[in-house]
């Protein structure tokens, strides 16, 4: 147990000093964090996130109109089930 502790201490001590390093230490005229910073605020990125984003609503729909369809042919609707809701209260 005490030999697992000390491993995790070690290993925070590690990633404590790497998050320093990727913050403070400069690589040319910029931090590893601002050049992070830089590269996530340019054209491409926001354009494949808008992308990935889309990707992911269209997804996020056929998994929902797939799993309708199953739930639907599984319990079919009676006459005496409610009215189904439109979702708004």
């Amino acid at each position: 147990m005490l030999k697992r502790l000390a491993w995790r201490l070690v290993e925070t001590g590690v990633l404590v000093f790497a998050a320093l390093g990727f913050c403070y230490v400069p690589l040319g005229e910029r931090t590893g964090y601002e050049h992070a910073r830089a590269i996530a605020a340019s054209p491409e990125v926001r354009d494949f996130a808008a992308g990935m984003l889309q990707a992911g609503r269209s997804l996020h729909a056929r998994l929902l109109g797939r799993l309708a369809e199953v739930v639907h042919a599984q319990f079919p609707a009676t006459d005496d089930d409610p009215p189904e809701r439109d979702g708004s209260r």
